[in-house]
Parts: structure tokens; C-alpha cells; sequence
């Protein structure tokens, strides 16, 4: 039972490493992308000089993207025509993070998009040491230490007593009988 449990596991772990690893289309680059900013914890996405929340940023990449229409076949394509620089004034965005630090739009999606195409982990499978089942005690049969109990009639229950008394008279009764069987003639 224990070997099969262990085997079930092993296929999961696999199972699950494969669908890991099945690899993103462009456009789900993209998405991802996008919402790696939008999510950004407390960051600000600065354009032409205005910063806006994730949520505004992530808009207007998405506009950005739809309007380019099939010029966008990539992620790259994607970070280096719309995600990181202004078209109209062709300044660079940039991400401000909250304690302070700011960074161009173009490094901070390259390295983001670094990490969505770097493969999963492999997963680490430690053999899990399954609980031993305590032996099942086998019953040891009871000792029979009991005494057999066999019903006397009480006729010939006699004391040491008695018996010796009967034996005394049989003995007297012998030597009884012997010494008339002299005496009558024959």
C-alpha cells in the first residue's frame, strides 16, 4: 500500500513539472508583462513627466499595444515600441518604486521579462519517509492454568481416617477368616 501511495506521489510531482513547463505565446508574454506593472506594489509609472498608479499604466499599455496591431509579434517588439518610451515626445518611461529608487521602463520589462521565460525550478523531491505502521500484535493464546474439576460421589469422598480404619478392619477380617478355616475340620 505504502509503495503505491509513493508511485501516485512520483506521478504527480511529474505531472505536475510538465504542465510547468509548457511554454508562453508571445502574447501571454505580453500579458504578463503588463500586469507585472499594474500589480506592482505602491510603484508609480512615470510618462512625460506625470507619474500614475499601475492600473492607469497598465491602460495604457494595453491601448498602446492595440493600436500597434500586428507590428507587435513579440515581447521584445512589445517592450521596445510601446512599453519604453513615449511616441509622441520620445522620452523614456520610468517606474518609480516607493522608496524611491526610479528606473527606465525599457530595463525594468526586460528584466521582467527575463524571469516570465526563465524555466520553473525543478522541483524538489525529497523522499517523504512514510509513518511504519506499528506491528499488529499477534494474540498470544492465554495459558490455561486451570484445574479439573472431576465430580466425586460423595460415597467414595473418605478421609485418611476412614481409610485407614477400613484397612484396619479388612487386615483383622483376613486373619479372622484364617485362623477359623483351621480350626473346622474337614
Amino acid at each position: 500500500m505504502h509503495r503505491y501511495l509513493r508511485w501516485l506521489l512520483l506521478l504527480g510531482l511529474l505531472v505536475g513539472a510538465f504542465a510547468f513547463a509548457t511554454p508562453l505565446t508571445e502574447q501571454q508574454k505580453i500579458d504578463a508583462l503588463i500586469h507585472s506593472v499594474e500589480t506592482l506594489p505602491g510603484a508609480q509609472f512615470v510618462r512625460n513627466g506625470t507619474a500614475y498608479d499601475g492600473k492607469a499604466a497598465a491602460d495604457h499599455l494595453r491601448t498602446k499595444r492595440n493600436y500597434a496591431g500586428d507590428r507587435i509579434k513579440t515581447a521584445i517588439d512589445f517592450i521596445t515600441c510601446c512599453a519604453s518610451k513615449s511616441s509622441m515626445s520620445g522620452q523614456p518611461y520610468q517606474i518609480r518604486y516607493t522608496d524611491g529608487r526610479t528606473v527606465d521602463a525599457e530595463v525594468y520589462f526586460r528584466g521582467e521579462l527575463k524571469r516570465i521565460e526563465a524555466p520553473p525550478p525543478a522541483p524538489i523531491v525529497v523522499p517523504v519517509p512514510l509513518p511504519v505502521p506499528a506491528p499488529i500484535p499477534t494474540p498470544i493464546p492465554p495459558r490455561v492454568v486451570a484445574a479439573a474439576v472431576i465430580p466425586v460421589p460423595a460415597v467414595a469422598v473418605a478421609t485418611h481416617a476412614s481409610v485407614h480404619a477400613a484397612t484396619v478392619r479388612r487386615h483383622a477380617h483376613h486373619r479372622h477368616s484364617k485362623s477359623t478355616a483351621q480350626k473346622r475340620p474337614s
